[in-house]
């Protein structure tokens, strides 16, 4: 499971506002990528991010991709296992509570297209045409390309679509 190429792309909010153009604060970003090549940068951000407060619901489905990417340091199944429906229930909570945050339905779809399929953790569609939906709504212009550029390269939509 590959998920440090998809982190660059997180630009969202940690303010979980129901609002689909706030950004993520830079350094967390650059953590966060260095966490998900390193087991122990891994396990330190998830310790950091131990005591979250329940209504931050950017930062608990970081979280939850973190727990999903200690599953490739580790050659045990029950423990990958683990790791995946761990962080995917965190996720779907976070979904759940924060339905109108782009940054965590983009991180799902983007963790969706990095599990294996027979996990079964794979349906997209809602969040792919939120994204699409709410994309223009965000101020920062590096972001739209940047997600642009991923779903159109992961075959999701054409540049056409987005237009």
């Amino acid at each position: 499971m590959k998920y440090a190429f998809i982190v660059i792309l997180f630009l969202g909010a940690l303010t979980d506002q129901l609002n689909a153009a706030d950004l993520t604060p830079i350094s967390f970003r650059l953590s966060f990528v260095r966490a998900t090549d390193d087991e122990s940068d891994c396990k330190k951000l998830l310790r950091e991010l131990a005591a979250l407060d329940e209504n931050q619901y950017a930062l608990r489905a970081y979280r939850a991709a973190i727990t999903m990417s200690l599953a490739k340091f580790t050659y045990r199944i029950d423990e990958k296992l683990t790791y995946f429906y761990r962080g995917k229930k965190e996720i779907e909570e976070a979904i759940a509570k924060a339905p109108n945050n782009i940054e965590i339905r983009f991180l799902r779809l983007a963790l969706q297209d990095h599990i294996p399929a027979i996990l079964l953790y794979n349906d997209q569609q809602d969040d792919l045409q939120f994204i699409m939906e709410h994309l223009g709504e965000v101020k920062e212009a590096y972001y739209r390309e940047e997600v642009s550029k991923y779903l159109v390269e992961k075959g999701h939509c054409t540049k056409r679509d987005l237009e």
